[in-house]
């Protein structure tokens, strides 16, 4: 049986490897399982969490992710951290909406740097971007541009508040921590 959290540490190994300047937050990442979870999420901690059925789990391929796609994954949850999307998020706004817009800012700018770049380091299909919005919305904005985007052409629920559905990046990329999160160590 394939060991997912053996397929996350070689992916960071080949991210780095291909791509050094990831070294430092990829190698302070903790890595927690989380089962039932369907993806990798990081939070404000650098605690990244994982799916260990991700290793046998169809990702809508007809297969799991391979090393490959491990490692586009793992770049962009870096990128939450990197990006201080936690800090960025403003005030009053959904937390999904801005995760969504913070995906949007870095799969534009991460997807043709894996493909010109990556050597093998690949984003799955079917990730968040801006040319998949309705409107579609060009690349190279800001979070803080795709939210606004996001929120003038998204339908509205009874609150006001825009809906969306996808997978979530954890408190890194923005809003309280999660269900699934640990609580912060005391001691550090």
């Amino acid at each position: 049986m394939v060991d997912f959290l053996d397929l996350l540490k070689a992916a960071r190994v080949k991210l780095t490897t291909v791509f050094p300047y990831y070294g430092r937050v990829a190698f302070s990442l903790q890595f927690v399982e989380e089962k039932g979870l369907g993806t990798l999420a990081v939070d404000k901690y650098w605690r990244c969490y994982y799916d260990p059925d991700l290793a046998t789990k169809d990702m809508g391929t007809g297969r799991p992710w391979n090393v490959q796609e491990i490692c586009g994954v793992l770049a962009h949850e870096c990128n939450h951290l990197l990006r201080i999307h936690c800090e960025r998020m403003p005030s009053g706004i959904n937390p999904q909406a801005w995760n969504i817009a913070g995906d949007a800012e870095i799969n534009d700018d991460l997807g043709p740097h894996l493909k010109h770049y990556g050597s093998g380091v690949l984003l799955p299909d079917g990730l968040v971007l801006p040319s998949n919005f309705q409107p579609p919305a060009p690349d190279g904005l800001t979070a803080e541009d795709y939210l606004q985007h996001l929120v003038k052409n998204a339908k509205k629920d009874g609150d006001g508040i825009p809906l969306y559905d996808g997978q979530d990046c954890g408190s890194a990329s923005g809003g309280p921590a999660r269900d699934y999160e640990k609580a912060p160590d005391p001691s550090k």
